[in-house]
């Protein structure tokens, strides 16, 4: 029996250390139970435990199937947070190296030889530029003056428009009695 009396003493060890296993604890209900003449240190530890173990509620059969849920879910969310946390790394890594070649083409970029940086010249080329504008304009102006007089020139009155077909007919073709 001392076999048994030194299993249940490191048990009850383990048990009050709380570094005892589900299966520890089981096997040391079991003993205790079957324990008929304990000494005195083991028999106030025996109606201790054994006192916890029929205090202690069953498990409702359905919990382990909720407790599988909870856990999922759990488990989901994480994945969850965790993919949105890996693509706002991965946002800031783009943004970073968008950034970084911005910069770097800008560094190495060579000027435009063409660009004016100075106001004044700025001012100068500008005038330049409209000044040809409006000479441009107004030599469209002379054409337009021109081509008016010459339109004004031409007598239209011997021509009807058809204002259905668009097209010009000739008074004469009117006129004329139809065979």
């Amino acid at each position: 029996m001392t076999p048994k009396i030194d299993e249940i003493r490191r048990l009850i060890s383990l048990y009050y250390a709380g570094d005892s296993s589900i299966d520890d604890e089981r096997a040391l209900t079991a003993l205790l139970q079957e324990l008929q003449d304990a000494p005195e240190d083991i028999a106030a530890d025996r109606d201790i435990i054994l006192a916890l173990e029929e205090s202690r509620p069953a498990m409702p059969p359905a919990l382990p199937q909720k407790l599988d849920a909870i856990i999922a879910g759990l488990d989901c969310k994480h994945r969850r947070h965790r993919s949105i946390a890996q693509a706002k790394i991965a946002a800031c890594a783009a943004i970073a190296i968008l950034i970084a070649g911005i910069g770097w083409i800008i560094k190495n970029s060579e000027p435009n030889p063409y660009e004016v940086t100075d106001p004044k010249t700025a001012f100068a080329e500008t005038r330049k530029a409209l000044l040809l504008v409006s000479d441009g304009l107004n030599s469209t102006d002379a054409l337009l003056n021109e081509i008016n007089s010459t339109l004004s020139d031409i007598d239209f009155s011997e021509y009807d428009i058809d204002e259905e077909n668009d097209e010009a007919i000739l008074d004469e073709e009117i006129n004329q009695p139809e065979l």
